[in-house]
């Protein structure tokens, strides 16, 4: 009988400290308000995108304890799987994966994770979220795939990994391809790849 008191005193502290560092992390956050209003977000919410946001895994597997459900969405629709690739955390985002995050949700605009790391840059997630089969034609509300937005902001690796999956090089946006925006930005090296 002592054990078993003495296992759940145990659990009982681990999920103390668990929801003290996820408070923590809820005063700490940054100027992020992930969608929610500035009075009234759940703490551990809070805790758990800003978690995403800064790669703290330690932070997400504390959020699992309060049963945050992984594929939760903020006030402007996204998951922590798109905070992740915004603070190109591939730590978070490799954690958040093998947790069941949706790969191919979308924010109130289109944007899915991919199509977000994409455009920031962020090669390691870009590619972790490939290698899990995200798709390479996701588009935003105005047609933005990852190829022109990697193409457009002169990603070359990026765009170098988005073609070997099978990304699209026809897709258009303003009348638009992805070699002609690299081209018009002056991105020689995207340019090349995408002739």
């Amino acid at each position: 009988m002592a054990g078993v008191l003495l296992v759940l005193l145990r659990a009982k502290r681990k999920r103390e400290r668990a929801w003290n560092r996820l408070i923590d992390a809820a005063e700490r956050r940054t100027e992020a308000s992930f969608g929610f209003p500035k009075e009234g977000a759940p703490d551990v919410l809070v805790a758990f995108f800003e978690a995403a946001a800064r790669g703290e895994v330690a932070l997400l597997d504390d959020a699992l304890l309060f049963r945050v459900p992984v594929n939760i969405r903020d006030g402007v629709g996204q998951t922590a799987l798109h905070i992740a690739a915004h603070g190109k955390s591939d730590a978070a985002a490799q954690w958040l994966v093998s947790h069941g995050a949706e790969l191919e949700a979308a924010d109130m605009l289109g944007e899915t994770a991919l199509l977000k790391a994409a455009r920031l840059g962020a090669e390691r997630v870009v590619a972790l979220l490939l290698g899990r089969g995200a798709s390479t034609e996701c588009k935003h509300i105005e047609g933005w795939t990852p190829l022109i937005v990697a193409a457009l902001h002169g990603h070359e690796e990026i765009v170098r990994m988005l073609l070997a999956r099978g990304a699209r090089r026809d897709v258009t946006v303003h009348g638009k391809t992805p070699l002609m925006m690299a081209q018009q930005q002056g991105h020689e090296g995207v340019a090349a790849l995408l002739m």
